[in-house]
This record gives C-alpha cells, sequence and structure tokens, in this order.
C-alpha cells in the first residue's frame, strides 16, 4: 500500500485514488489516478480531474482539468501529465492529443467556451477528448489558469534596492524552484 501519511477529509467526499498529507473541505471530487503531492490544501466544491498531478504544497482553489500538472503559488496549469499518462498505459498518439487540445485550451487567446466549441470541432472523437470536455462543462470553480494568463513567465519582486527574479520548473514528480538575488535595481526598459 502506498498510503503513509495523513489525509484531513470533509463532508461528501469522493475519494478515488492517490493522496498523502493532504487537506480536503467538504463536496471535493478527486478523480482516479490524479496524484496529490504531500501538503497540498483543496478548498470546497473543486474537481480534480483523471490522470491529474498537483505539485507538493499547492492551494487549490480552481477545478484541475484531466491529465494536467499543476504547481505554483497561485496554482497554474504547468503542462500535461504526460509521466503520468504514460506509466498509466496511454499511447503517444493518446498523449499527443490530450496536448494539442491544452494547448488549444491554454495556448489560444480563447476563452473556455470557444475552446470547448474548437475543441469539438477540429478534433476527432476519442475518450481522452470527451472527458476534457466533459470535465470542462460541469466545472463550477472554472479551471485553473495558465502560467502566462497569472503573472507572466516568472514573477519578479521589486523593493528598493533587492530585486527577485525566481521561477519554478516542474519535472515529472519533482519541483524545482530557481531564485536569483540582484543587491541592485534592475533595469526592464527595452
Amino acid at each position: 500500500a502506498y498510503e503513509i501519511g495523513v489525509r484531513l477529509v470533509g463532508s461528501e467526499m469522493c475519494i478515488r485514488d492517490r493522496s498523502n498529507n493532504t487537506t480536503l473541505a467538504g463536496h471535493v471530487e478527486i478523480s482516479r489516478g490524479s496524484v496529490l503531492s504531500g501538503l497540498t490544501a483543496i478548498q470546497q466544491f473543486c474537481s480534480v480531474g483523471e490522470f491529474s498531478f498537483v505539485a507538493g504544497g499547492s492551494r487549490v482553489r480552481k477545478d484541475i482539468p484531466p491529465y494536467v500538472k499543476c504547481g505554483k503559488d497561485p496554482l497554474v496549469f504547468l503542462g500535461i501529465n504526460s509521466i503520468g499518462l504514460k506509466r498509466n498505459n496511454f499511447s503517444s498518439d493518446q498523449i499527443k492529443t490530450i496536448e494539442m487540445i491544452y494547448r488549444l485550451i491554454y495556448n489560444s487567446k480563447k476563452n473556455t467556451t470557444q475552446a470547448l466549441a474548437a475543441i469539438e470541432k477540429n478534433f476527432d472523437t476519442s475518450f481522452e477528448k470527451n472527458t476534457i470536455i466533459a470535465f470542462l462543462k460541469k466545472s463550477r470553480l472554472g479551471i485553473l489558469k495558465s502560467i502566462s494568463n497569472t503573472f507572466g513567465p516568472h514573477s519578479l519582486i521589486s523593493t528598493s534596492n533587492v530585486s527577485i527574479l525566481g521561477f519554478s520548473l516542474v519535472d515529472g514528480s519533482h519541483l524545482y524552484t530557481l531564485t536569483f538575488l540582484k543587491l541592485f535595481e534592475l533595469d526592464l526598459s527595452l
């Protein structure tokens, strides 16, 4: 058994797979194959889609679509959970289809309704496509945003003569955070 640790679980929960040291409020749904890394907190009424990966220490306030990986603070889409999908015997064609669908959702300038229409029109019928569409249509809180829609490819905090530039990289199940500290003002004009 995988499960060593603590789960604090709210009322009317539906947990279908793995979580460790997580806090889940009431009416949260965690779908099959999902991985919630340690110290993840999920607010009430959130849904976590199939085979998604949530990085450790995350605070989940939006629905997490199927097959994605997410992390950072605020929580953002970091790509598809390709390693988890391979480990669960998804074919390279299935992974490519999932990747193309999420590229449309997160990299086009379309809102969710427009993206749904484009997915239905431009992709052949598949189980993965239908799963993503069904999840997006039933989402009550909206889905998490991409990193570019939240604060750009990195975050910059500048106070007086100290500037901190930081970003995170998720590689499989490891979250690496890199921070650069400069003890002088940054000139960001181009």
